[in-house]
C-alpha cells in the first residue's frame, strides 16, 4: 500500500532550507522531500502543516475528506519530544512511517471500503497495531466514545485512538519507572499537575 505523493515535487538542492543539512538513507529520501515541502522557514512541521499534508496525500483515496486538526495535534504530540508542538525531521520520519502502517491496518479491516469501521472491525484493527496492548474493555469504551451516529469509527478517530493511547501509556510508564513499580499490575502515581499535563498532551 502506498500513499499518494503526486503533488510533491523534488526540491532543487539550492532551494532547500534548514533540512538540507540532514543526511538520510536513500530509502528515506521521499520522506525528506515531503518534509521539506511542508515545513516552514523554521524547518519544522506543525499541526496545520500536517493537516495540509494529509489532505493532499490521501486525496486520491479519500477525495475531499478533511482531516480533523485535533487528529494532527495528537499525532504530532506522540512524536514531539520537547513539547514544542511541532516536529523536526527525525520526529517527522517516525511519524510518517507509523502513519503509513496504521493507515494500512485501517484499510485492511475496513472490509466494505466505507472509510469507517464498525465495532468488530475496530476490535480486530486495534489488536494488530504494534505495541498497543490494551484490554478488550478499553477497546469497547473507545468504540462507544468515538462512534459516529451509525456506531462506526472513521479514519480520523482511529488515528486519534492510537495516538492518544500511546501518549497516555508513555506518560504512565515514565511515572511508573520513577517509582520502580513492577509486576503484572504496575502502578504509577501522578500529582494533579502531572496528571493534567499528561492528559493535555494527548
Amino acid at each position: 500500500m502506498a500513499l499518494n505523493f503526486y503533488n510533491f515535487q523534488v526540491i532543487p538542492e539550492s532551494q532547500r532550507r534548514r533540512s538540507r543539512r540532514i543526511h538520510v538513507d536513500s530509502k528515506d529520501q521521499i520522506i525528506l522531500q515531503i518534509f521539506e515541502k511542508v515545513a516552514g522557514e523554521d524547518g519544522v512541521v506543525d499541526a496545520f502543516e500536517l493537516q495540509t499534508l494529509l489532505q493532499t496525500c490521501f486525496r486520491r483515496d479519500l477525495g475531499e475528506y478533511k482531516f480533523n486538526l485535533e487528529t494532527c495535534r495528537s499525532l504530532l504530540l506522540l512524536y514531539d519530544t520537547d513539547c514544542s508542538f511541532c516536529v523536526e525531521f527525525d520526529e517527522f520520519s517516525k511519524l510518517w512511517k507509523d502513519l503509513k502502517a496504521w493507515y494500512g491496518i485501517f484499510k485492511k479491516y475496513d472490509t466494505d471500503k466505507s472509510f469507517d469501521m464498525n465495532k468488530r472491525e475496530l476490535n480486530r484493527a486495534l489488536k494488530e497495531v504494534p505495541d498497543f496492548n490494551i484490554t478488550q474493555k478499553t477497546i469497547d469504551i473507545y468504540a462507544r466514545r468515538f462512534a459516529n451516529k451509525n456506531g462506526c469509527v472513521d479514519l480520523d478517530d482511529f488515528l486519534q485512538i492510537i495516538a492518544r493511547t500511546k501518549c497516555l501509556i508513555r506518560s504512565f510508564e515514565r511515572q511508573m519507572s520513577r517509582r520502580g513499580s513492577v509486576g503484572r499490575n504496575p502502578e504509577a502515581r501522578f500529582s494533579l499537575e502531572a496528571y493534567l499535563q499528561a492528559c493535555i498532551v494527548t
